[in-house]
């Protein structure tokens, strides 16, 4: 999902700070509904059941919230991956391109024939003269 390969880094910064700022939200609405839940139960004149319902109610809201932060959690550690995966590939990219030109040059000299003599003449006979037909070679 988070494969970016030669992407920079910044848009990633960018998009765990937006996540980082909704998880702080999300953990103020947690604590303001558990002040909210203190205030219930502290109170005197609510009773037992109206208590019981809007415990529950509290509670279900913070899971809610807590598997919401879980799940920014998760994409953040998904994001820090897809990062440390790019600066990786940055630092290593110019050794790969540098070992890949030495790989293409070991082959390129592979296909040199060390035997080869410039001076060496291609000759053809004629069919009506003795004379041999002289190519060069050289190609410089």
């Amino acid at each position: 999902m988070f494969e970016m390969r030669g992407a920079s880094v910044g848009p990633l910064r960018a998009y765990k700070m937006s996540i980082r700022t909704e998880m702080n939200k999300n953990l103020t609405r947690i604590q303001n509904e558990l002040r909210q839940t203190r205030k219930v139960i502290n109170s005197s004149k609510t009773t037992k059941n109206r208590e019981v319902n809007e415990l529950q109610l509290t509670i279900e809201s913070i899971q809610k919230l807590t598997q919401t932060l879980l799940d920014a959690s998760d994409d953040l550690s998904k994001l820090k991956a897809a990062e440390n995966v790019i600066l990786k590939e940055k630092n290593t990219y110019e050794f790969k391109f540098e070992q890949k030109n030495e790989e293409e040059r070991v082959k390129e000299e592979d296909f040199i024939d060390d035997e080869y003599n410039d001076e060496e003449e291609l000759t053809i006979p004629k069919a009506n003269s003795s004379k041999s037909v002289e190519f060069d070679l050289n190609f410089d």
